[in-house]
């Protein structure tokens, strides 16, 4: 008894699957098929074991409720049609759209969109769009190729397939959970948000870079805190320039640890970070940059390191964290790396093609005051040739920010028109 359960965790993995392969038609059909298959037979086991379940409580009253609110529910009532189609006749009718536009700085708003022909690239997966690319789009440098895809039955008018798969998922988490608590066993399944957690941030849409043609897609490891490390053990381990911790540098670890755990303020929580970054910086002689997402509470939601091998990979990385900004809605974010400072640019030069007038160790929060209206917070060392600059001097910055990037802090656009 019970195997609705492990039929339910199929659905979980067809759907997971179908996520993860939703710029790949091929396979995003087939995951998508054997999900709702397999969907479709969560509620045929349960039915199978009628006659025993009637013997401990109502089976019938109970299932009863189900069957009349998915009979009167559009979407369940699609699942089962679909179902039928897919076992007996073929594929449902799936509509793609597929858009192409050439991305060429920070904003989204300054993409060119391509004249694309839909029916040649559709149903391009991944590794044939970028062989397009690389025959039509070859001439572009610092730039990368945004793709974005839907995929949509005609009959659904107000959802993509993925929000309809997890939606179908959703109801069937209901009834097993409620049906596993009257017969009092537990079945540990994921939970509808954790099956399709940040879809749309990573899934409907992937970067080709025009210099290299790699993917530049924010579908990564998700990256968990430290949080179940020994502490001990960890410090033991910790290398450091020239050999291992000394004992005040594994007190200073330490410390930082326990102060985690009470922050009460936006400056404690930019002095403790900025304290970390200046830790591992006198161990290592660098840092590896870090974005972190805070709730209201101070609780650290999304931990992102990333390398940013050019000025493209850095156009995308802030329009992620754009998007990433719009689901999980953090209301901190903290930055720690180091950067260099420059003149300012003339007319038509880039940044980067500018003198450098000093390098810095810097850690920053960003946060909303209200509406339209931003402000960045900054602790920052001088470095040279990866020692700090003696005598060594902690400057405290702010700045006011704002969505046109007037403040010339332009790769924070992104973030700001979604906090």
């Amino acid at each position: 008894m019970g195997n609705w359960n492990k039929r339910l965790r199929d659905c979980s993995i067809h759907l997971s699957n179908a996520t993860d392969n939703y710029l790949e038609p091929d396979l995003f059909r087939i995951n998508f098929n054997n999900f709702m298959q397999t969907a479709r037979t969560v509620t045929f086991l349960i039915q199978k074991e009628k006659s025993e379940l009637q013997k401990q409580f109502d089976f019938d009253g109970w299932y009863q409720c189900y069957q009349n609110k998915w009979r009167s529910d559009s979407i369940m009532k699609w699942s089962v049609d679909t179902r039928n189609i897919i076992e007996k006749q073929s594929d449902i009718p799936m509509y793609s759209k597929i858009e192409i536009k050439l991305a060429i700085g920070y904003l989204s708003q300054q993409d060119i969109s391509l004249d694309i022909d839909q029916e040649e690239l559709v149903f391009f997966g991944v590794k044939k769009l970028i062989a397009w690319a690389k025959k039509y789009l070859n001439n572009y440098k610092d730039a990368a190729v945004w793709i974005g895809r839907s995929w949509q039955d005609p009959k659904l008018q107000s959802h993509d397939l993925v929000s309809a798969m997890q939606y179908v998922y959703s109801r069937l988490y209901e009834c097993c959970m409620d049906l596993n608590k009257k017969l009092e066993q537990s079945f540990k399944l994921k939970t509808p948000d954790e099956v399709i957690s940040e879809f749309n941030v990573a899934y409907t849409f992937e970067y080709i870079e025009l210099n290299t043609f790699k993917s530049l897609s924010l579908k990564q490891k998700v990256y968990e805190l430290d949080s179940g490390i020994d502490s001990s053990n960890f410090l033991e381990e910790r290398p450091c320039q020239g050999g291992k911790l000394s004992k005040e540098l594994k007190s200073q670890f330490l410390d930082i640890k326990l102060r985690s755990k009470s922050i009460n303020s936006t400056k404690e929580l930019l002095e403790l970070y900025s304290d970390m970054a200046l830790l591992n910086f006198r161990c290592d002689g660098s840092i590896l940059p870090v974005a972190l997402f805070f709730d209201a509470n101070f609780n650290c939601i999304k931990y992102l390191p990333y390398l940013l091998e050019n000025q493209v990979g850095k156009y995308i990385f802030w329009r992620n964290l754009g998007v990433l900004v719009s689901v999980l809605k953090p209301t901190y974010i903290i930055f720690s790396d180091e950067y260099y400072v420059r003149d300012r640019p003339n007319i038509n030069e880039y940044w980067r093609n500018t003198n450098i007038q000093g390098e810095y160790l810097s850690t920053r929060l960003l946060s909303k005051l209200k509406e339209e209206e931003f402000e960045l917070c900054e602790i920052r060392y001088a470095i040279q040739k990866e020692q700090l600059v003696n005598p060594i001097h902690k400057d405290y910055l702010v700045s006011a920010m704002d969505v046109e990037g007037n403040n010339e802090a332009f790769m924070y656009v992104p973030i700001l028109k979604e906090f």
